[in-house]
């Protein structure tokens, strides 16, 4: 018994007070004038966290980006789809006095027009057309449907070739179809060449959205505020080089026919 009240004693310690507790204080602290302590310091998972904020946020900024021209070249390209082409039996079947030509291709092709305003074709041009012989002169200054299939050739032809260019295309069409009563005419050869259309505007969105992502990786190290520009602009030189490798290629081939047309006069 008294061997355990001694154990007792022994463990019945007075327990420990804040004043009995030294912790040691460091040593820049205790230079510190009284009232100031130091700054706190940001943890490494800290830093982390505000980083990959910052990524994150920069992240969501590319892909609004990217969304945003996704949006404005489907938009555009559906655009495009709804202009489609003018079909061979949407044109009368009468012959039209130029003024009724000039309306019929204004109503016809006012979707691809830039501007309001913009006129796709005048009295002008079709009197210029026929004097360089692109268009075939009217019967009786009346347009027949042939007429009006030519004129959209050329309307398309026009935007990137000269007039020397366009004739040498469509002179052997007009020579061979034009008004041909038995076998092929000018129908014909548009129907063949225009139900080409549907597959290649299938084809636009994909390679659009294929070279907007490729120009949306360059720049990268320019100044932020200039990126979405630069973007746009490296996007449009991409367009502008496939134009121009397209329209040299033309421009080759023509050159070929002009040569074997002239070989066999």
């Amino acid at each position: 018994m008294e061997e355990f009240m001694e154990n007792e004693e022994k463990n019945n310690t007075k327990p420990l007070t804040s004043s009995d507790v030294k912790v040691p204080v460091d040593a820049k602290e205790q230079a510190l004038p009284e009232g100031q302590v130091l700054p706190k310091e940001q943890t490494v998972s800290e830093e982390q966290a505000i980083s990959e904020e910052q990524a994150v946020s920069e992240e969501q900024s590319h892909h609004s980006k990217m969304s945003d021209m996704k949006y404005f070249l489907s938009q555009t390209l559906q655009e495009i789809l709804h202009i489609g082409y003018v079909k061979p039996e949407e044109i009368p079947n009468i012959d039209l006095y130029m003024d009724q030509v000039t309306t019929f291709m204004d109503d016809r092709l006012s979707g691809s027009k830039r501007h309001d305003t913009d006129k796709l074709l005048t009295k002008t041009m079709i009197n210029n057309y026929t004097k360089n012989n692109l268009l075939p002169p009217p019967e009786k200054k009346k347009y027949s449907r042939e007429h009006v299939l030519t004129l959209i050739f050329i309307y398309y032809f026009k935007n990137f070739l000269n007039f020397n260019d366009i004739e040498t295309l469509l002179h052997p069409l007009t020579e061979s179809y034009f008004g041909n009563k038995e076998g092929f005419n000018m129908q014909d050869v548009y129907k063949e060449v225009f139900q080409l259309e549907e597959g290649e505007m299938k084809k636009l969105l994909k390679y659009l959205g294929k070279n907007y992502a490729a120009a949306n990786e360059t720049f990268n190290d320019f100044p932020e505020e200039d990126q979405d520009f630069l973007h746009q602009f490296s996007f449009i030189c991409q367009l502008s080089y496939d134009i121009y490798l397209k329209k040299m290629i033309i421009e080759r081939m023509i050159d070929r026919m002009r040569q074997s047309q002239d070989g066999n006069e």
